[in-house]
């Protein structure tokens, strides 16, 4: 998922330090994540992809991944 992640990153151009204040994580822990040090958070990859414009799953490059759930807020009903 890390290598996904940081290609559809790097392929919009999207640096490290841009994505830090977006996901409020600071610029090493960025790095962590994107070398696969440290996983992703599901919220944070949802962000991402927000932010990126695209579903979870191109996000994570499972186009044809079925999800019968959906995502919320926490507390959120």
């Amino acid at each position: 998922m890390a290598d996904a992640i940081t290609a559809k990153l790097r392929a919009a151009g999207i640096t490290q330090e841009a994505l830090s204040p977006v996901l409020g994580l600071s610029r090493p822990a960025i790095s962590d994540r994107m070398r696969g040090r440290t996983r992703w958070a599901l919220t944070e990859a949802r962000e991402i992809a927000d932010l990126l414009g695209i579903t979870l799953d191109s996000l994570v490059g499972d186009e044809d991944l079925d999800c019968d759930y959906v995502l919320t807020e926490a507390g959120a009903r």
